[in-house]
């Protein structure tokens, strides 16, 4: 059972127990333990997360353990906890970035990639991206890239 999809488990006491667990699990990344490390990223476009649309604007971005993350929006007064799928690639960013799925004019929070490793967080299809590839019946999104920057 797929308990991302369903909403009426996902209860901000969830939420807070699946923080709590995973923030001492044994295994939890470094950053999780100085949860001032974050990045910045600036999104000139509405996107969604899970079911929630964030606006376009200034958004710091905070690990929080090794699969929750602390999504905040800098401009405007949204946040949004986001639990995510820890992922790596071969080869380290140079640069941190975001990647959305599109599909048309709706994007979609995909992957966020930290700046100079391997490790990234991948966020899994929302039901609200599932509707959508099912109504556009295009499976393959078009991905959009954002630089994520280094708070000053």
């Amino acid at each position: 059972m797929n308990f991302l999809s369903r909403k009426s488990i996902l209860t901000p006491s969830v939420l807070a127990f699946a923080f709590a667990f995973s923030a001492f699990a044994p295994g939890s990344r470094a950053i999780a333990q100085n949860s001032s490390e974050h990045v910045v990223a600036i999104v000139p476009f509405d996107f969604r997360t899970g079911s929630e649309i964030m606006p376009a604007g200034k958004y710091d971005i905070r690990t929080l353990s090794d699969h929750v993350l602390l999504l905040r929006g800098v401009t405007q007064n949204r946040s949004q906890i986001l639990m995510a799928i820890g992922s790596t690639t071969m080869k380290p960013t140079d640069k941190g970035r975001l990647v959305f799925h599109r599909y048309g004019n709706k994007y979609f929070l995909h992957q966020i990639w930290s700046p100079g490793t391997t490790n990234g967080f991948e966020l899994p299809k929302s039901h609200a991206e599932k509707e959508t590839i099912r109504a556009a019946n295009s499976p393959v999104p078009t991905n959009t890239e954002l630089a994520l920057n280094m708070p000053h």
